[in-house]
């Protein structure tokens, strides 16, 4: 070999062993780049904060709104939302399938807070449930989303899973932003049963007490009477009822008689006259004569307005004389009667009968 030769040969060892070298570098170079844009490229989803899920019935098969209250950490934007329902447990990596008898075809969304905008994608499925709207930054805090038309798995006793996660596409598909799991349960519900039997009450007297708890007396005797006084004096009901329409009273009787004899009854309210024959009542506090009192109690009772009129005064057997058109606590009422007699009334023992009727529509 030459000179010329082995200076050519060293020379070209030398350059492969460069070549080699330059190889290597750039193999490291390009092995750094994918190791740095693999690292970048990776993302690990934020947990949910606090978060909530409320179930209107817990009832197997029911068909019931779910609502979540979430908590969102992740500052970064958001177009879309799952909420996938599994029976296995509420962890992404677990694997996912349907509760028995869950049904999300036709929930809707029935109200949003916080982060807002989405609408059901048609990518939902029986058991998910992708939320969709145009991407918007999330600002941290809390979001509610309520679902209605939600039918509750079928069998009873058990627990299932819903995995909500939040992502940058608008389909739920590719790296979560925000995940997080909840947990309820479907049981039977506990059936609790009482009843309210319907009530009327009715007491009379010339004194009850407001809730009938008492009552005294049953007669009036108004002594002797003179077309120059005005014979006066007063009983008492009390009242009550659990009837949606409430009840009605009525006041049944005569104008006082002896015999054939009668006193006139007062047809139409009027006044009290002294030495003309008349007999009335009416329901309220008087002033001629001073006497009487308007209805007491918590009820919604009232006087019927024939006989709530003060120093007015009629009888007409029959009337209602004091109503509710609600269910009612009791209100006691004070019946006052007056009596007046003409110069020409026959002597005579005078009398009726009062009878107070109160009845219900059940």
């Amino acid at each position: 070999m030459t000179p010329k030769e082995l200076g050519e040969h060293i020379d070209t060892r030398a350059v492969r062993r460069v070549i080699h070298s330059l190889h290597s570098v750039l193999l490291m170079v390009v092995l750094s780049a994918m190791i740095s844009s693999m690292f970048i490229s990776s993302s690990i989803a934020a947990p949910i904060g606090s978060r909530t899920l409320s179930i209107a019935s817990s009832a197997p098969s029911a068909t019931t709104n779910h609502s979540f209250s979430l908590n969102l950490n992740s500052a970064t934007s958001v177009a879309s939302a799952v909420f996938e329902y599994c029976q296995e447990s509420p962890v992404f990596a677990d694997p996912c399938t349907a509760p028995t008898g869950l049904n999300l075809g036709s929930a809707g969304i029935a109200s949003q807070t916080g982060e807002t905008g989405f609408s059901i994608h048609p990518s939902s499925t029986a058991n998910m449930i992708v939320l969709t709207r145009g991407s918007s930054i999330v600002v941290p805090g809390e979001s509610t989303y309520n679902f209605s038309a939600i039918i509750n798995p079928s069998q009873a006793n058990t627990t299932s899973y819903v995995r909500v996660g939040t992502y940058l596409s608008n389909d739920g598909s590719g790296s979560r932003t925000d995940e997080g799991g909840l947990a309820f349960s479907i049981t039977n519900p506990l059936n609790i049963r009482a009843d309210i039997p319907p009530y009327l009450t009715l007491c009379t007297g010339i004194n009850v007490e407001m809730d009938c708890s008492d009552a005294s007396g049953s007669s009036i005797d108004f002594g002797d009477l003179t077309p120059s006084s005005t014979a006066s004096a007063t009983s008492q009901f009390a009242v009550a009822s659990n009837d949606d329409t409430g009840y009605n009273t009525y006041i049944l009787g005569t104008t006082m008689t002896s015999g054939v004899n009668e006193i006139p009854a007062i047809s139409s309210q009027s006044v009290s006259t002294q030495g003309s024959g008349q007999f009335g009542i009416n329901l309220v506090s008087n002033s001629d004569p001073s006497i009487g009192n308007g209805p007491e109690g918590p009820g919604t009772g009232i006087a019927n307005p024939s006989y709530d009129d003060s120093d007015l005064f009629k009888f007409s057997n029959g009337d209602t004389i004091a109503s509710s058109i609600l269910p009612t606590d009791f209100n006691r009422f004070t019946l006052t009667y007056i009596v007046n007699v003409a110069n020409n009334q026959p002597a005579g023992i005078y009398d009726t009968l009062m009878t107070v009727l109160a009845v219900a529509n059940f």
